[in-house]
């Protein structure tokens, strides 16, 4: 193991620097401060390496990210699109939730998203560490059944683009006179999502 490094004053302050996580190139910091001028308690900000090799100016992500609760444990996905991140704010479902948002084609985040139950509880739920482009993760739950205060726990997430796939298993029943044609198309859909799927 190397020698410690302490980042430099745009990092670090007189005031508490709580987590960070830097960008799969190397070149930009997310982190936490409850810094003055912030729009809470602690706020997500972002640094970028410079061509000195030093982290430059820290700039504050924003009222679409930061509340005026704690914003805290941001980690980029490898795509640098998905910011994951644990919040008091953004209506929790109770104690810390992890949110996540898009960033924009103009580089702006999106409004943050929960990532839902049964990831989140009414308990504290950290430190969603994504991985394969955000999706599957590791993060930090309290579970009654678990070793300890916290336990680390592995998701599969799914969405519009990482959907999951159900082997649907169907009887089709016909009479003995009916004539199929030479192709056919099986439509599928859930009512509740307006989700259509189709097979030949």
């Amino acid at each position: 193991m190397g020698n410690l490094v302490k980042l430099n004053e745009n990092i670090n302050t007189k005031y508490w620097e709580s987590y960070a996580s830097v960008s799969d190139d190397g070149k930009t910091l997310y982190f936490t401060s409850n810094r003055p001028g912030g729009y809470g308690e602690l706020d997500i900000y972002k640094s970028v390496l410079g061509k000195d090799g030093q982290w430059g100016l820290a700039m504050n992500l924003g009222p679409a990210i930061n509340t005026k609760y704690n914003d805290d444990a941001p980690v980029i996905t490898s795509n640098g699109q998905l910011l994951y991140f644990s919040s008091l704010g953004h209506g929790t479902t109770g104690g810390y939730d992890i949110f996540f948002s898009e960033k924009d084609n103009m580089g702006i985040w999106k409004k943050p998203v929960n990532i839902g139950y049964p990831i989140n509880t009414t308990d504290d739920n950290l430190y969603f560490y994504p991985f394969s482009n955000g999706n599957f993760g590791l993060f930090a739950a309290v579970d009654e059944k678990g070793f300890g205060r916290f336990d680390i726990m592995q998701v599969e997430v799914f969405s519009a683009k990482h959907p999951k796939f159900y082997n649907v298993l169907a009887e089709f029943v016909a009479s003995k006179d009916l004539v199929l044609p030479k192709k056919l198309t099986v439509r599928i859909v859930d009512k509740k999502q307006q989700q259509r799927g189709s097979k030949n």
